[in-house]
Order: structure tokens, then C-alpha cells, then sequence
């Protein structure tokens, strides 16, 4: 499930084991740069029949100083969810202003 803070509030609802973006293309109420941010995650992942947690990992790291890149200055974490499994994977921003390592979380018994 996404939710969507655009020109009203929605919520849409994932096929399982899919990627589903905070904001999808054409979203009103955004702006562009925030588009383009998640375009760019979109266009990663989208010709691979079967995306991989590093695949993942690769397509969130992509870095800019413009705020249209997926990790930008105002970058502070990104999230990998795997909602059946109970596990989430985070990165949050490390000194450098990067990307940092990978670290697992579980949310709720294994």
C-alpha cells in the first residue's frame, strides 16, 4: 500500500512482491522535482523480470545534487520493505551526506 499526499490524499494498493512508488508518473500535486526523484527508481528497476534486494539497494543510492536524484542533499534514509517477510532495510545518511549501510530491521516475529 502507498499513500500519496498529492492533490488530495489516495491510496493505492501493491500486487504482491511489486514496486510501488510513492508518486507515480503524471501525480498532481507535486512538483517535478519529486517526480522525477521517483522516475528515476522507476526506470532503474523497470526492465529486470526479477529485481534483487542489491538491484534495490543500487536504484535508491543513485546520487545528485539536484533534488530530481533518488539520494540528494536532502536525503536523510531509504527504505526497502518486505511487508510478508516482517523485515525492512534501511540506510540512513552517513557523515559523508551518503548513502550508509544497510541495516535490518524486523517488524514483527520471524
Amino acid at each position: 500500500m502507498s499513500i500519496v499526499f498529492g492533490d488530495t490524499v489516495s491510496v493505492r494498493a501493491a500486487d504482491k512482491n511489486s514496486y510501488l512508488p510513492a508518486v507515480m508518473a503524471g501525480e498532481t500535486g507535486v512538483s517535478p522535482a519529486t517526480a522525477a526523484r521517483y522516475e528515476a527508481v522507476s526506470l532503474a528497476v523497470q526492465e529486470k523480470r526479477i529485481i534483487g534486494e542489491e538491484d534495490w539497494k543500487k536504484a535508491l543510492a543513485q546520487q545528485g545534487a539536484t533534488l530530481d536524484f533518488p539520494w540528494n542533499p536532502q536525503s536523510r534514509h531509504s527504505i526497502i520493505f518486505y511487508p510478508a517477510a516482517g523485515r525492512a532495510l534501511v540506510s540512513f545518511r552517513n557523515a559523508k551526506g551518503e548513502p550508509g549501510a544497510w541495516t535490518e530491521l524486523r517488524v514483527k516475529e520471524p
